[in-house]
């Protein structure tokens, strides 16, 4: 059975992105919880990325934020949580 939901699909844009939405400080202590490993978060300063990333640098210091609503009628995810994926990826094998 596939995720996929058995409807019709709208017509329209959709944002193939999982329903949690996280800092990267939150995803480095998950990864970090996950793999059992001491994992230091790089800190690089604003106008660094400011610099370099010109407009862009605004998604990267203040993160997008992306409705999940449309692909959540449509689609189930089997791990909705980062955790549930991350734990599901660095689980032993049996």
């Amino acid at each position: 059975m596939t995720p996929v939901k058995k409807h019709c699909i709208g017509t329209g844009v959709y944002n193939a992105v999982a329903p949690e939405q996280i800092t990267l400080g939150r995803f480095t202590n998950i990864l970090a919880k996950t793999t059992k490993k001491i994992i230091f978060p790089i800190n690089i300063p604003s106008f660094m990325l400011k610099i370099g990333l010109g407009e862009m640098s605004d998604i990267v210091l203040n993160g997008s934020k992306i409705c999940t609503e449309k692909v959540s009628n449509i689609y189930d995810f089997k791990y909705p949580t980062l955790e549930e994926c991350l734990n599901e990826i660095y689980k032993k094998p049996t």
